[in-house]
Parts: structure tokens; sequence; C-alpha cells
């Protein structure tokens, strides 16, 4: 629309040119832009302008213009405030032809500067205010601009909603609002552009579609409907059940309020200046419970109780106990009566709207019944039993204030024993009073430990040294359960005799503040019983073969035998192969001995000694253990072996007329091989079948040759 508006003045003026001889009186040839808001620079091309610090005038209707520049040719001028639409006016010089007007007109948006739907007598257009929206009302709209020549085209809204408007004059539109508006500002739009009048509104009939059902008292609901939007907060009033409550008006069909503790089971009242609304449904108030005075008391104590929705209370609680008697104020407070037994628990309100528990406890009368355990070293917990511990603020054992104790709930605290705490009574201190165990907790010191003993065994009468810790209060002493007298020489070592009836078992000490047992159990002898025991294998061994001969020690105890030697003679004819075991022997001719050492209750010592025999004979081989502890079976100090050595005997059975066994000791297995000759006369040759080992004898099952045939066992590398 701007171009061909612009296109139609220029032709205009050139034509107008074109027919025009030249003057000296100003003449505009063109105009840009030919469109715009107040503040826009408009450039002025012509004439004739002859620049003066007084001139040229350039008015936009009757509103004269400021000028940015101006030269013979060029003005620059600012469309002022105010201006409307219409041809611009030049004037050059003050008498005389010195002015000029443009035939084509300068254009600018419509401006709206107020409106209404009821006028106020007098010599100017007023309205009355707030402006309220009724169903076919006129609404009139004053300003400048709404008539464009040539171009008709206007729309008016309220808010969003078009209304039927016409241009009475080109500062006046009359307007008819539909059956329903919604809360707006009022806007204008025409061709050239639109405005909006962001100062005032037009207040369409408030409605409340839907609102939160049910709530407590400083619960922030939400209410939506139409036309909540108001151009001061304090045009809009919101009743909540009878009370105003503090509006949010997010948008002008949603807004929250805070429930007020003044609220009531009732409707929603809406006030704007565009009518009330009042809700057919109601709101339901749940009770609340913010607070309480006192929070402790006696049976028979009033106590107020402060909150919201206390209507239609039926009953008050003080934990599981009803409220000797109840008293409702009001829909904010009421009053119960502290019943008898009562103890540490929330107040329960139970209205016919819903139930309210306070989140603050009534404090019942605290009471100590019982801790346990009842004596304990520090770092011991121990759990304090009694009634009314909810909320208990202090905690003290004989005067020390105890920190970091819990409360288990309303019947139980655990505390722990600290450093430097010493028996006495135990005080809780509740908001509900103090209270005073009549049992004294036991602090004992730290419990005695046992780390070694020495000796570790002993008879009757012997002198045993305890070492350990907190030895200096030991009061008793016992061995496996026997009494025992003791002297405790320091913390650390304390000695003790054994008694005559002891018998082998861990020494125990007590003291009050506990007991300790020793680390194993003290053995309680007058001696010790080794023995040995010895064998042969194989026996009858072959000639020329080897013998190992097996050592087993035992000790039965009680005691440890101490310097224990273990002695093996290796028969005349037979020489030491090698020997087995964890430790190494001494040789001295056939003698072989090892030093053991000390030998503690039922251990076991095994020894292994491999010796080769040169030829056949019969040996007796002896070994014996010897300690310096008094052994009570000395008898089974020794132990002797007959080893037989022969020739291995081959031996030949015919098991049927084809086949024959032969069979000879499995001991001749590495020193013997078995030999055959086909014929008497012939030399011997290896059989070189290899035959089955039972680990007695080695056994060969052979087909017969048909003729005589000679077997013998010959001695290798004799």
């Amino acid at each position: 629309m701007r171009s061909s508006l612009r296109r139609s003045v220029l032709s205009l003026l050139a034509i107008l040119a074109s027919s025009i001889p030249t003057l000296a009186i100003p003449f505009v040839q063109s105009f840009t832009p030919n469109v715009g808001s107040p503040g826009t620079l408009v450039t002025l091309t012509g004439s004739g302008f002859r620049p003066t610090a007084a001139l040229p005038i350039v008015q936009f209707g009757t509103i004269a213009a400021n000028l940015i520049s101006a030269s013979a040719n060029t003005i620059v001028a600012v469309v002022p405030e105010g201006a409307t639409i219409g041809p611009i006016t030049v004037t050059a010089m003050p008498i005389g032809n010195g002015q000029y007007t443009t035939p084509g007109y300068f254009y600018l948006p419509p401006r709206v500067t107020d409106f209404g739907t009821r006028m106020i007598g007098g010599p100017n257009i007023e309205f009355e205010k707030p402006v309220v929206a009724s169903p076919g009302a006129t609404l009139t709209v004053v300003g400048a601009n709404f008539y464009v020549p040539n171009y008709p085209r206007l729309l008016v809204r309220v808010g969003e909603i078009p209304v039927t408007a016409t241009v009475t004059a080109d500062s006046q539109i009359q307007a008819t609002l539909p059956q329903w508006i919604e809360t707006g500002h009022v806007s204008v739009h025409t061709e050239v552009g639109g405005t909006t009048n962001l100062q005032q509104l037009v207040y369409g009939p408030p409605l409340i579609s839907r609102f939160t059902a049910t709530a407590m008292g400083g619960d922030t609901i939400e209410v939506h409907g139409y036309n909540f939007r108001t151009k001061d907060a304090k045009e809009l009033e919101l009743r909540i059940g009878g009370a105003k409550a503090t509006v949010d008006v997010l948008s002008n069909t949603n807004l929250t309020a805070v429930v007020p503790n003044a609220s009531i089971n009732g409707p929603l009242e809406l006030r704007v200046p565009g009518g009330a609304f009042i809700t057919p449904s109601h709101i339901v108030i749940r009770p609340r419970i913010t607070g309480f005075t006192p929070e402790t008391g006696a049976a028979g104590t009033v106590v107020k109780i402060d909150g919201s929705g206390f209507n239609g209370t039926t009953r008050i609680d003080f934990g599981s106990l009803p409220a000797a008697a109840l008293k409702i104020v009001n829909s904010m407070q009421a009053e119960a009566t502290v019943p008898a037994g009562v103890q540490t628990a929330a107040l329960t309100l139970v209205t016919t709207n819903g139930t309210a528990v306070s989140t603050a406890l009534f404090y019942g009368t605290p009471r100590v019944d019982s801790f346990s355990p009842a004596s304990g070293r520090p770092g011991t917990q121990v759990v304090l039993a009694g009634l009314n511990l909810n909320g208990a603020t202090g905690l003290t054992l004989s005067g020390l204030s105890l920190a970091g104790f819990e409360v288990v709930d309303n019947r139980q605290i655990r505390f722990e024993i600290p450093a430097g705490a010493t028996s006495g009574r135990v005080r809780v201190t509740t908001p509900g009073g103090s209270a005073t165990s009549e049992a004294t907790f036991v602090v004992r010191g730290p419990e005695p430990t046992v780390t070694g003993m020495s000796p570790g065994e002993g008879g009757p009468g012997t002198t045993v040294t305890l070492l350990g810790s907190n030895l200096a209060a030991v009061t008793n002493v016992t061995f496996n359960g026997v009494r025992a007298s003791f002297t405790a020489t320091s913390a650390t070592t304390l000695e003790t005799i054994v008694p005559s009836s002891a018998t082998t078992g861990l020494i125990r000490v007590s003291s009050p503040d506990g007991v300790a047992d020793s680390p194993k159990a003290f053995i309680v002898g007058t001696s010790a019983d080794v023995r040995v025991t010895l064998s042969a294998s194989p026996n009858p061994a072959v000639a020329y073969g080897s013998v190992l001969f097996n050592l087993q020690a035992f000790n039965n105890g009680p005691l440890t035998a101490k310097d224990t030697a273990l002695e093996f003679v290796i028969p005349e004819g037979m020489t030491l192969i090698e020997t087995t075991g964890t430790i190494t022997p001494s040789v001295v001719g056939q003698k072989l001995t090892w030093q053991r050492g000390a030998f503690g209750p039922n251990d076991v010592f095994l020894a292994g000694v491999r010796v080769g025999a040169t030829s056949p004979m019969s040996a007796v081989a002896l070994a014996t253990i010897t300690a310096s502890t008094p052994d009570a079976n000395p008898g089974n100090n020794s132990a002797r072996v007959t080893v037989t050595v022969a020739l291995p005997r081959l031996v030949l059975e015919v098991l049927d007329p084809v086949e024959i066994a032969l069979s000879w000791p499995s001991a001749a297995r590495t020193r013997y091989q078995l030999v055959r000759a086909p014929h008497l006369g012939e030399p011997f040759v290896p059989v070189t079948e290899t035959p089955e080992d039972d680990g007695n004898r080695l056994l060969l099952i052979r087909p017969t040759s048909g003729s005589s045939e000679l077997f013998q066992l010959r001695l290798v590398n004799p």
C-alpha cells in the first residue's frame, strides 16, 4: 500500500512541476517516505526553500516539525508528535507566495488516546472509568488517523476478539461489543498500521470454571476461568470460604491463591471491575495444625492449638489418648485438656473434612526405668529404657554430659560411655522435664589381657609368669578352673603357682573390669613319655640288595621332652646308602644320631635309613630315644628289628604241558636278572619278557620250548 501511495504522489508532483513555470516561490517535487510514525525522518526535495534562521517551516497537518537540515533544494524533517494524515506544507517566506502544500498525503498509523462505553458530560470527551463491557454496548474510541483516504480497511479488537466498528470521524470510531468479551486492551489497525492502547482495559464479566476442590490453610490453589486481568492488582478480590485470599494473576484465564487460615467450607467469590462471580460449588477446607502452647504439661493442662480448618472438629488426641475436654474457639483455634497418662506424641485433630497431625510433639514427663548393660567400660554401648524420651535434649552420667546420644523412640535412648566417665546415676532431660535413674551405672576400667606365659608347662608348685596388660587389678587366677595363688608384680606382669589339683587347660585371670585367658593351655605334668618304633623293608632282604629302616619317634606327654636325641646303629655287614627326614643326622661309624631338641607333647618325628646288604646274613638293628626330661615309661625308649638277608629263590612251576610259571622276590628286581639256557651246556641269555610285580614277588608265565631248558637269577654288577 505504501509503495502505491508513493507512486501516486510522485506522479502528481511530476505533472505539476512540468506545467508550472520557474517561480521564486517554494516548490516540493517529492518527499520520502510517505508513511511513518512520529519521529520518522522525511526528506523533501524541491526548490526555492531559501533557508534562514527562522525559515523554512515544515508542517504535517497543523503541527510544525523539527528540521534536521535544510538547503535551497532539500529539507530533512522529523515527523512531530500529534501529526495527522494529510499534506505537508512548506513555508519559505512569511508573506506573499512563500508557502507550498503538497498535493500528496503523508500517512500515519492510527493513534488511540481514550475509549469508553459511557461518556461524562463536559466540554471535552471523557469516559467513565473503569470501562466495563456489556453485551451490545457501543464502545467509542477517540484518537487520530483512523481514516485513510481511498483505503477504508479497519480492524478493531478488544483483547484478541474482533468487534464490529465504523470510523465516524478521523478521530473517532464507534464499535459494537458482542455478547461476550474478554478483558483486554483496545487495538486499532488500518491500511497504514496498527496501535494498541496499553494504558487502559475493557473489562469483561468474570467467570470461574474450575478450581482446586480441597485444600488446607496456607496451601496454594489454582483457579481457572476468564477475565482475571486488571489494570491494578487492587482491583481484583478473591474470597475463599469467606476469607480474603492473596492472589497471583498468571494470565487472563489462570490465577493462584493462598488459602487463608480463616477459610471455611464455602464458595469462591471473585470481584473485578468487570463484575462479580460466585462459584456454585464449594471448596473443602481440610484441617492443619500450625502450632500449640504449652508444649508440655500435667493432666488437666489446657493446650491452645492454632491452625486452620478447625470447623467441624469431632476429636483431639494426645498420641493415642483422647483429650479430656475440647473447645473449638473458631476455624483457626481450638483448646484441648491434657488427659491423664499422657505420653510424648503428636497431637491429632479430626474434623468432618479430614485429619491433621502436628509436626511438633507434646511432651509428657520423662521417666528412666533401667539401662542395659548395668556396667561397662568407656566405649560400651548402653540402652536406656524409660518413657517420654522423645525430644531429649540432654543426658548425663554422674554429672558428665553424654554427647552423641541417640533417641531410638519414646521408650529408648542409646548412648556410649565416654572416656573419663565415673560410676553414677543417669539423668535425662526433655522439653517435658527431667528424670534420674534409681540404679547406678558402674563404669569399669580396662579389662585385663594375657599375651604370654613362661613356662608353658610344669607340675604343681611350678612358678608361672604371665605377661599382658591391666594385671595389677587382678583379683583371681585359675588353672583350668582351679584357683591358684598369685602376685601381681606390675600392670604387665603377674606370677602364679601351679596348684596341686590343677589339670591341663587355660589360665584365667579375673578383675572387677573383666576376665582374660592365656593364649594357649598350660600343660600340667611332671614327665614326658617318649618312645620309638623301628621297621625294615624288605625283610627278608636279598643279598647284595638294599634295606630301608623306618624310625618313628613319639612323645605321649604330657610335658615337652627336652634335649631329645634319636640314635640308630647300622648292623655289621651293612653299609649306609642314604638317610631321609627333616633333620640330617651325625654319623660316627655305624651309629647315626638325630638331635631333636625340644619334643612337644603329641609330636611325631620320622626318619629313614637305607643300607646295603653285601652277603647273606641275619642281623639285629637297634634304635634308641633319649631326653633330659623325666620319662614316665622308659621301657619304650628303644626298639630293635632282626633282618634276614638271603639269596633270592627262583621257583619254577609247570602249569600244563605247554606253559610254565617262574617267580622270585620283588626285592631282587634291580640287583638280579632272569636268564635262560636252551640246553644244558649252552650259554645263558637274558629273558626279555617283563614279569608282573605285585610288590612281594615277580611272576613270569611263558610257554615251554618242547625240550629241556635251564633258568637262573644272575647278579647284576656284583
